[in-house]
């Protein structure tokens, strides 16, 4: 994960408000971090949402779980793998 991205989530889970990132200016704060520095905020509304993942299904019979996991193949950086009764779900 950037240095930006990991800023970005320090900043907004300060516990304290008055230390939080965008206590002072609000939204216009976030907008100003660096990970975002590559939107152009003006035209966010036409821009194409990136790629996400399928959904993974999981189907439910006879007390057993059964997990379809996606393939990884397709999306770089997404690491799913089943533990128990729950998918471990890594995307850096």
């Amino acid at each position: 994960m950037s240095f930006a991205a990991r800023d970005l989530i320090r900043g907004l889970l300060v516990k304290e408000p008055q230390h939080r990132l965008a206590y002072r200016r609000g939204a216009t704060e976030i907008k100003h971090h660096p990970f975002f520095q590559s939107v152009n905020w003006a035209l966010i509304r036409c821009a194409n949402p990136p790629d996400v993942p399928k959904q993974v299904v999981m189907d439910i019979s006879a007390g057993t779980n059964v997990t379809k996991v996606p393939s990884n193949d397709k999306v770089p950086g997404l690491d799913v793998k089943p533990s128990g009764n729950y998918l471990e779900i890594d995307f850096f």
